[in-house]
């Protein structure tokens, strides 16, 4: 089976009958076997296994204990589709302590200090670093978005590091997406090698975020590893590669754009026609007014408000008049236009207008 990435896939162990039996000893699960996957040296094997804890309909009480511990280290594994899964095995093994009343110590509260007592969770004031670095530590998701974004407005060193820590042990594909962006604000030296690896995760989110920290970076050593995503087939990847690219290779960009433009997708159009408004490369008015002669009123829409704010010539002027009273652009196939596309021609044609007069006003001044 081939990932979408063109990389090989083997399914995890435990999706066969003679592994399940393996597993199982006297038709009771064995322990032991599962405990040595879970630490084995195959990325495979131990995500097999963490899904195994995650699926397995019965267990025993006696054992929770044990693969508690066992998974406090997997929740820290190199892989991350192995912490994700950790993750949530752990999560249902606490349940399980919650909902049966065992009175097993959980692996993370052995160290509670005093004689046992509660420890009350410190208060800090709203909106304060320190109330936003706890936050890094909700079970809340929404919560450690929140705090990442917020504490890098004030970029301070221990927030990096906390953001570092965190790179570590996150599994949740959104928290990744965000920090990977997020972090680069703080603009350190080693933010590059910080979040570069993420560009080979699996969520197309977390890729593109990453792609964009190297954006905000403005890092070159991250050309090589971005070049082969401006041929990617999310629309969203692409484009952010071809906004970091530009400042490196724009001739690259350019055949990009024109490539996302002629593709039958109209996602892609749609981010072409977006890229052209953020990217500054040759040609721009000719690509968008080409895109006029598509055969989708979204996207002459986008190429009409493209107009507006990146055409130059009076080839532009013309076009818009035309689509504006209803007519066909040159070139384009004769066809019927709607009021809100002439609406938005009129506005695009009088932002021309204006942003044509005042360059011809600063050059007689």
């Amino acid at each position: 089976m081939t990932s979408l990435h063109g990389r090989r896939y083997n399914p995890p162990p435990g999706t066969s009958p003679l592994h399940d039996r393996a597993y199982h000893l006297e038709g009771r699960l064995n322990y032991d076997t599962l405990e040595q996957e879970l630490n084995g040296a195959d990325e495979q094997i131990r995500l097999g296994a963490v899904r195994r804890v995650l699926t397995v309909p019965m267990f025993e009480e006696n054992q929770v204990p044990r693969f508690l511990k066992v998974l406090r280290g997997t929740l820290n594994d190199p892989s991350v589709a192995v912490r994700y899964y950790a993750k949530k095995a752990f999560a249902r093994l606490k349940r399980m302590v919650r909902r049966s009343d065992l009175g097993i110590s959980m692996p993370e509260e052995d160290a509670t200090p005093g004689d046992g007592e509660a420890v009350e969770a410190p208060t800090y004031v709203y909106g304060s670093r320190e109330y936003w670095l706890y936050e890094l530590g909700s079970p809340d998701y929404k919560f450690r978005i929140k705090g990442i974004m917020e504490l890098s407005k004030d970029p301070s060193e221990d927030s990096y590091r906390r953001l570092l820590e965190m790179r570590q042990h996150e599994t949740h594909d959104h928290v990744l997406a965000t920090l990977v962006k997020y972090i680069s604000y703080f603009r350190r030296p080693d933010t590059f090698f910080a979040i570069k690896d993420f560009l080979d995760h699996p969520d197309s989110r977390v890729r593109a975020n990453t792609i964009e920290g190297f954006q905000i970076l403005g890092d070159a050593r991250a050309v090589p590893s971005v070049l082969p995503f401006l041929k990617d087939h999310d629309n969203r990847i692409r484009a952010n590669a071809a906004k970091f690219l530009v400042m490196f290779h724009p001739e690259k960009v350019l055949e990009n754009i024109r490539e996302m433009l002629d593709s039958g997708s109209e996602w892609m159009k749609d981010s072409a026609l977006y890229l052209l408004t953020k990217v500054e490369v040759p040609q721009v008015e000719s690509l968008l007014l080409d895109a006029l002669k598509d055969r989708s009123e979204e996207i002459v829409e986008k190429a009409v408000l493209g107009l507006g704010y990146n055409g130059s010539t009076p080839l532009a002027v013309d076009a818009l008049t035309k689509i504006e009273a209803g007519s066909n652009p040159i070139g384009a196939e004769p066809r019927q236009f709607s009021d809100k596309l002439k609406n938005a021609a009129a506005g695009a044609l009088e932002l021309l207008k204006r942003r044509l007069e005042a360059r011809q006003s600063a050059r007689t001044q």
